[in-house]
């Protein structure tokens, strides 16, 4: 793996404004660019008159920063969430070891099972039926704008009906409403082609159907 270089006040200071800090125990979620699920974080520096620009992941950075470079060990997640940067959340290992941590911790478990979650199902649902915009909920909730993402466009509590993205355009194959980004806030009922009607809210998109269908 490329060499870490020494990281210039500017680049901590941009590095850290990239990242929600809460408490010492918490998940410190990266907030901006990813790759692959994980934070990415590009630096610059002069080599030989040139001047080069590299990405490397936002935890291996952050273990940089706190222990030293990992060199070519993986950084590992005692949390196993891949957007966390708390260096007190980080650990060395092996790919090996990393695959046999995920299996002992069961990483397909659902929702409110997964111990660093800070959402409760009723609140997840909430989300998904609210046309607000990602940046509103939030706040609402205490969570990074990544973290609503990823609950809307099914990503994660998959079991609660998140939606699947193509586009601007979402379809959620549980109720049979279609429509555009809930950043707009206008939502479609279609059955078999058929368009029901257009409306402010996924309930009321959900109610159109079932009395359609009654």
């Amino acid at each position: 793996m490329r060499k870490i270089p020494e990281l210039t006040e500017k680049d901590l200071a941009r590095f850290w404004s990239r990242v929600d800090i809460r408490g010492p125990d918490d998940c410190w979620e990266w907030t901006a660019g990813t790759r692959r699920g994980y934070g990415q974080f590009s630096i610059s520096w002069s080599m030989l008159d040139t001047k080069c620009n590299f990405s490397f992941r936002a935890n291996r950075l952050s273990y940089s920063i706190a222990y030293g470079d990992p060199g070519d060990i993986d950084v590992c997640h005692t949390c196993d969430n891949p957007l966390c940067v708390n260096p007190s959340h980080l650990w060395l290992g092996t790919s090996i070891d990393n695959n046999q941590d995920r299996d002992n911790k069961r990483r397909q478990a659902k929702g409110v099972q997964i111990l660093t979650s800070k959402l409760t199902e009723h609140q997840v649902r909430e989300i998904l039926e609210s046309s607000g915009s990602n940046k509103v909920l939030s706040r609402r909730y205490g969570v990074t704008q990544h973290t609503i993402s990823s609950i809307r466009r099914g990503k994660i509590w998959k079991h609660l009906g998140g939606k699947r993205h193509t586009g601007d355009s979402y379809t959620n194959s549980q109720t049979g409403v279609r429509g555009v980004s809930p950043s707009r806030g206008r939502y479609r009922a279609i059955i078999k082609r058929k368009h029901i009607g257009t409306f402010n809210t996924i309930n009321e998109a959900k109610q159109a159907l079932e009395q359609e269908n009654s």
